[in-house]
């Protein structure tokens, strides 16, 4: 089994959407996901990781991702996890680009709790990850695209996650953890014939 841990890079490769009021940015220091009030909610976030070196075929064991809180506003709704189904993500670009993409399914998650200055870890992502690297035109070494976000539509009161992003400080940009087992004939494993 091989680990692979990977962090968001640069600027382009994180953003923050908000559905209502419509917004979009590249160069916010938050990710958010939640409610600020009935003005302005349905803020979710996308995040790129690059040079992911897993080849096709391989068997996802594991997978997190791990984001360090912000702030609270409010209570803590519950999030969604997901993918986007692409061979090779591109970087963001802005509102239509990242609301054109096609995602995975989605898994759920609820923080127990969501203190500043603490990193915080997702449930299991592995079927998403999984989903992306059996994709026919993957290749090691291309990139891919997460996103989060809460249910959709306003939920009558404030509930709203803030985490670091790549803008707030490089260190503290969010991280995907991922452990695979190369499959037999990829070039990992060989065979010896005796003579």
């Amino acid at each position: 089994m091989t680990a692979l841990n990977l962090q968001v890079g640069q600027g382009s490769d994180d953003c923050l959407r908000r559905l209502v009021t419509s917004d979009f940015g590249l160069s916010y220091s938050d990710h958010q996901a939640g409610d600020w009030n009935s003005s302005f909610y349905d803020y979710s976030g996308g995040t790129r990781f690059t040079s992911v070196t897993i080849p096709q075929g391989a068997t996802i064991d594991a997978a997190t991702m791990q984001f360090r809180a912000r702030s609270l506003n409010g209570s803590i709704p519950t999030t969604y996890i997901e993918g986007e189904d692409a061979d090779d993500a591109a970087t963001f670009i802005d509102a239509a680009d990242y609301d054109g993409r096609a995602r995975t399914s989605a898994v759920s998650w609820t923080p127990g709790e969501w203190v500043a200055g603490t990193w915080y870890t997702t449930p299991e992502l592995k079927t998403i990850i999984q989903a992306i690297i059996d994709r026919k035109s993957w290749s090691p070494g291309n990139a891919l695209v997460t996103f989060w976000r809460d249910a959709p539509s306003w939920g009558g009161s404030q509930r709203c996650l803030t985490a670091s992003a790549y803008e707030h400080n490089t260190a503290w940009a969010p991280k995907l953890d991922i452990d695979y087992t190369a499959s037999e004939g990829d070039g990992t494993s060989r065979w010896f014939l005796r003579r």
